[in-house]
């Protein structure tokens, strides 16, 4: 039976870069986000949305970015929000790993700590770089002014914090070579499944 690891990090940090490597060697890779976006036009998510947000938000489709700009500003509405969505990832998550096979799969998930994700997890890895790095990369990536990266990255445990928590670290900056960190630590979780 397979180990569960976290993979998580601050926006910007190189969460999916490093999940990508991971995959690459083999590991199933579960993209927390990437769900939550999805369980967001489930047809009961998008009802409560419309009732809590109005027009303004919902149209005949979701607006993600006009839903982000009301979120991101209140920290009120992100809790309500995170409230429905955390839960269905998290069922959702744990369907995934029962099909998975291998020595260990990852849970990429910015928000491992502040959704309670961690509690399902056998260990933790955070990806760090420094926020300079950071706000550039998500303002190529994203097109994010630098109002946008630290108006979400607020909602983000700061990275001094995650790094306590986390029993694994990989950097992700010039200074660090990305691809041995990975293929170390790899090769150190297939080792302790045996």
């Amino acid at each position: 039976m397979p180990r569960h690891g976290g993979l998580t990090g601050n926006l910007g940090a190189g969460k999916s870069t490093v999940a990508r490597l991971f995959a690459l060697l083999g590991i199933a890779v579960y993209d927390a986000d990437r769900q939550a976006k999805n369980m967001l036009v489930q047809p009961a998510v998008l009802e409560a949305l419309r009732q809590r947000f109005g027009l303004k938000v919902i149209g005949q489709e979701l607006q993600t970015a006009a839903l982000a700009e009301v979120v991101f500003s209140d920290p009120q509405h992100l809790q309500w929000l995170n409230g429905i969505i955390h839960p269905l990832v998290k069922a959702d998550y744990l369907i995934w790993r029962q099909q998975q096979q291998g020595p260990y799969t990852l849970a990429e998930a910015a928000l491992i700590y502040e959704s309670g994700m961690d509690a399902l997890m056998d260990f933790v890895i955070a990806v760090t770089a420094p926020e300079p790095l950071r706000l550039q990369r998500v303002q190529l990536r994203s097109g994010f002014s630098a109002e946008q990266f630290h108006r979400r990255q607020r909602h983000q445990l700061p990275q001094e914090q995650i790094l306590q928590r986390a029993t694994f670290r990989i950097d992700n900056h010039e200074a660090a070579a990305l691809i041995p960190q990975v293929y170390a630590l790899h090769q150190q979780l297939c080792e302790a499944h045996g």
